[in-house]
């Protein structure tokens, strides 16, 4: 970190900042500094992880990004096909112990979840198919699941259209709460009791973008029961924020 952002950062607060607020902050501790400069000091900010956007105008510093643990991500084989073979294509990749360590309980079905881009998915399933030894599963609906999964089965599944996604294939956190909501599949794996209390869960102790997670809910038609969690469950001094949504 260079002096230029230290002499930023050692200034920050922990609470809501505005666009406007940032690059006052910026521009007092570097008076000659242009516009643009002001503006690159933030970018550089967010790009370094330091501080992270919630959408709306509004900004704080990172306090805990959203991060898997090794055993959460793919196997390193599943991560080498789809990037060789499908280099370009949207992704979001987990295993489920990632529901375990959130949800603080163990699961009876464990799976790797691959939701790539839609006329990718058929693709993805007859290389991994040929390749690997775990049954491989395609867009499988409950009875299905009931019937056939195996223990660390590889589900591939078409992604849902404009999902956020990361360029590391990783999923999101922004995706993840959405889709623990709205998608079937959640259900069909592991009944968990109250999904809804693993998406507060995600509110009160991860760094995301609410803006984001918004969008997509609208397009997974759930914004009304996410907007009322991250509401419920975001911090009281980031009330400013929630007059937005």
């Amino acid at each position: 970190m260079n002096e230029q952002h230290e002499n930023v950062i050692s200034l920050l607060e922990d609470r809501l900042y505005t666009k406007d607020e940032l690059l006052d902050l910026v521009f007092r501790v570097h008076p000659d500094f242009s516009f643009n400069s002001c503006q690159w000091v933030i970018g550089s900010l967010l790009q370094k992880g330091v501080i992270y956007s919630l959408g709306y105008g509004f900004y704080r510093l990172s306090r805990n990004r959203f991060v898997l643990d090794a055993s959460e991500e793919p196997k390193a084989k599943i991560v080498r096909l789809t990037e060789i073979s499908f280099p370009h294509s949207n992704k979001a990749m987990f295993h489920t112990s990632l529901i375990e360590r959130l949800s603080g309980r163990s699961l009876n079905r464990k799976a790797t979840i691959i939701e790539i881009d839609k006329d990718q998915a058929f693709g993805v399933y007859y290389e991994m198919h040929d390749k690997f030894s775990e049954r491989i599963m395609l867009d499988p609906n409950g009875k299905e699941i009931a019937m056939y999964f195996e223990d660390n089965s590889i589900i591939i599944r078409k992604l849902f259209s404009k999902s956020p996604c990361d360029s590391s294939g990783i999923i999101t956190v922004e995706k993840l709460m959405v889709d623990l909501i709205a998608d079937p599949l959640f259900n069909w794996l592991f009944p968990l009791d109250n999904l809804e209390e693993l998406v507060a869960y995600l509110v009160q102790n991860y760094d995301f973008k609410i803006s984001t997670v918004m969008n997509y809910a609208r397009r997974r038609k759930c914004v009304n029961s996410i907007a009322q969690l991250v509401k419920t469950n975001l911090p009281d001094d980031m009330k400013n924020v929630k007059e937005f949504f």
